[in-house]
């Protein structure tokens, strides 16, 4: 091979380098019906279990799609509130105080996660 070709042979794949490693942005994401909502961190990748993002807390599943409504955790049962929008308060778990889920108040206790 001559020098040129060798040269953007190099080029190209330095190209490729670069693009391959810029990292994500971390977001919210959703299927077109709203029904099914997930959150990608830096990687790409969806995230399962227990997961602080911003000042809430959300729970998702094996497959990393959002749970909303009453989930047993490892630190017992938890509720993810089913009201609002993903990302504000959709699947934030309810914490600190008296609130009403449904017809009935419940109790939550501060949780530190």
């Amino acid at each position: 091979m001559n020098k040129r070709k060798l040269t953007l042979l190099f080029s190209l794949l330095i190209l490729l380098t670069l693009m391959l490693a810029v990292p994500t942005c971390a977001d919210w994401a959703q299927n077109k019906k709203g029904t099914k909502i997930w959150y990608t961190d830096s990687t790409g990748q969806k995230v399962t279990g227990l997961q602080k993002i911003g000042s809430y807390t959300y729970c998702f599943d094996e497959t990393g799609l959002l749970q909303t409504g009453w989930i047993r955790t490892e630190e017992g049962l938890r509720y993810f509130d089913k009201e609002g929008k993903a990302g504000k308060k959709l699947g934030s778990m309810l914490h600190s105080g008296i609130r009403t889920v449904g017809k009935y108040r419940y109790g939550f206790e501060t949780v530190l996660f």
